[in-house]
């Protein structure tokens, strides 16, 4: 079943809002340090977007999606770096719900939600050994958004029962005590994300932190009619569709502010003063506007958050149903 509440949005957006003057004034501190500046990750831990995707039974909302998508680009209007790492860190928490048992209780055992990040795609020889009741892990993942802030990390790994086998794809799970990090991440418009590479050298951990392949890329889980609803959410269809948002919150940012400031800034070298007594700076306007328009209004047909009449659809969210949302709308 569907736990989340819509009201719960309002509560949420409501409380980003009302941080929303902490965010903005780290925002530029992010840039220059290279990461998410810690009054901020305060301030959004106080506010509970970090459990947006966790089960209430651990302190989170069980909220989904699309709750995900609109939350935050409320946050990335105010900075898009906050949004960028709160998405990476609430889409990687749904991911030990595909782990066992054991290790969900081991990561939240606090029953509070917690800082992630993943690296779910290719990280070159990543290797996990078997090593007795456990693995032996060692590799280095690149990109690793939220990495400086999170108690856990998830990386894909191939899976070796022995020295001699044929390795199989997997992910492995550690706590942020069994990794190390490498100062990589100097991207420009992106560098308060933090995305340096996280890595390992022969570490062991219990086996139940290794899975297969299967367990994310598989539709087993999203078929299944027990599933939790979080379960459901297909990562590998989800992460690219949320990560938007942040983006899209700096994209309307910036508008707002270019068409407040053209109401007393000149164009340089011409008579336009104001510049929007320019009929061509006001089409550039316009268009502006439209193509951020378009993206909220893509956004809004895609099915994000599969109910309970997709069970047993391939992936979770299927394109058949996807494609009946994009031509009658919202129920």
């Amino acid at each position: 079943t569907i736990a989340f509440r819509h009201s719960d949005i309002a509560t949420l957006m409501a409380r980003v809002h009302s941080i929303g003057t902490v965010l903005r004034d780290n925002a530029a501190q992010a840039d220059r340090e290279r990461r998410v500046p810690e009054a901020t990750i305060a301030a959004l831990d106080q506010a509970g977007v970090f459990g947006i995707n966790t089960l209430a039974a651990n302190g989170g909302h069980e909220a989904g999606a699309r709750a995900l998508l609109d939350v935050t680009t409320a946050i990335g209007t105010y900075c898009p770096n906050a949004a960028w790492i709160t998405v990476i860190s609430s889409v990687s928490s749904l991911l030990p719900m595909r782990f066992p048992a054991s290790v969900q209780e081991r990561i939240f055992c606090d029953r509070r939600p917690v800082r992630m990040a993943s690296v779910i795609v290719s990280a070159g020889n990543s290797m996990a050994v078997r090593d007795g009741e456990g693995y032996r892990i060692t590799g280095e993942w690149p990109f690793g958004s939220n990495i400086l802030n999170s108690d856990w990390a998830i990386g894909v790994v191939q899976i070796r029962e022995s020295a001699e086998a044929e390795p199989q794809p997997g992910f492995m799970v550690m706590h942020r005590d069994q990794f190390t990090i490498k100062d990589t991440w100097f991207t420009i418009g992106m560098r308060g994300t933090g995305s340096n590479n996280f890595l390992a050298h022969d570490q062991w951990i219990p086996a139940d932190q290794v899975i297969g392949a299967g367990a994310f890329v598989r539709p087993a889980m999203e078929s299944a009619a027990e599933a939790h609803f979080l379960q459901r959410l297909t990562p590998l269809s989800m992460f690219p569709t949320v990560i938007l948002s942040g983006p899209l919150g700096a994209a309307k940012t910036a508008l707002a502010l270019t068409a407040q400031a053209a109401e007393k800034r000149g164009i340089t070298y011409s008579k336009y003063h104001p510049q929007n007594t320019s009929g061509v700076f006001v089409h550039g306007i316009g268009a502006a506007r439209a193509k951020v328009e378009a993206a909220e209004l893509g956004v809004d047909q895609l099915g994000l958050d599969p109910g309970p009449a997709e069970v047993g659809e391939v992936g979770g969210i299927a394109l058949r149903h996807l494609s009946l949302r994009r031509l009658l709308g919202p129920a």
